[in-house]
Formats: structure tokens, C-alpha cells, sequence
């Protein structure tokens, strides 16, 4: 039954079920896409506020893209297109190699094998153990659309 517009009162957890972009990938690349098509992490458009995130796989690593705010100081790990700003980073941890979860409500993406926070701006390191930022993606607009296209160095 459709309850669009219904109020709806329950007891529980809610869950929203999106497929992720990885997944997405996934099923491109088994559709016989290209290269570009299946690089392609989100449409900018996508991300419409700031802290607005999207989980991909970069070279075979889970990596996060979030839409941060306008900085105060110039920062090489950023990205802007249409005065907006884009940060992409490797999720995983610089302590033992562990997936840190997305950001959360707090802005910070947290390993959760040992501790160790991140910041979902710049990707540097809040709390320990870790002692290394996480790993910054270039990003590149084509066409309107965000692409990874490799580490920073």
C-alpha cells in the first residue's frame, strides 16, 4: 500500500536501503561499461549540502567523497567546481589498515579496530593510534561529473 504523505507511527529501527555507488560500479562493469563510465563516483548534483557523502572503491580500496565546506585557507586536498568543494580519501585507516566507517553526525570517520578519527575535511588524523592522514584522492571534473583519478602525493 502506498503511504506517501501518510504520517506513520512504529516501534523499531528504520532502515533506508540505497545501493551503493560500489555497488553500482559493480553492476556496470558487469554490464560491459567503459573504463570512464565505471570511474565515475557521483554526479556533484548528488552531494547538495555540505557534509553529503558517497562511498566508491578506488583502486580496490573503499574510499568516501564528501562535499565540504567552503574553506577558510587555500587546501591542495580539495577540489572545487561551481563553488563548491570536494574532498575524496581512501577509508582505509594509516594505523593497521582497517575500513573506517563513512563520517559521522560529528564529521569525522572513525576506525573502529582500534579508535583512531579522521576528519572528514581533510582527512588528517583527530585521535590515535593512527599518526597519518588518510590517503587524499585527486578528483577531476568531466562533463559535470566527478572522477577519481589517482592518488595524491
Amino acid at each position: 500500500k502506498d503511504i506517501t504523505g501518510k504520517t506513520v507511527v512504529f516501534e523499531g529501527v528504520a532502515n533506508v536501503k540505497t545501493t551503493s555507488v560500489a555497488m553500482l560500479k559493480h553492476y556496470a562493469e558487469d554490464g560491459g561499461k567503459s573504463k570512464d563510465e565505471i570511474a565515475k563516483i557521483t554526479e556533484p548534483e548528488k552531494l547538495k549540502k555540505d557534509w553529503d557523502d558517497a562511498e566508491f572503491t578506488f583502486q580496490n580500496q573503499a574510499c568516501v567523497l564528501v562535499r565540504v565546506p567552503t574553506p577558510t585557507k587555500t587546501n591542495p586536498r580539495l577540489l572545487e567546481y561551481k563553488d563548491v568543494f570536494y574532498a575524496a580519501y581512501s577509508r582505509t585507516c594509516t594505523h593497521i589498515g582497517c575500513i573506517s566507517q563513512l563520517p559521522n553526525n560529528l564529521r569525522q570517520l572513525e576506525c573502529g579496530c582500534h579508535g583512531s578519527v579522521f576528519s572528514a575535511l581533510d582527512g588528517s588524523v583527530i585521535m590515535g593510534p593512527a599518526t597519518t592522514a588518510l590517503r587524499a584522492i585527486e578528483l577531476e571534473i568531466v562533463s559535470g561529473s566527478i572522477f577519481a583519478v589517482n592518488w595524491q602525493k
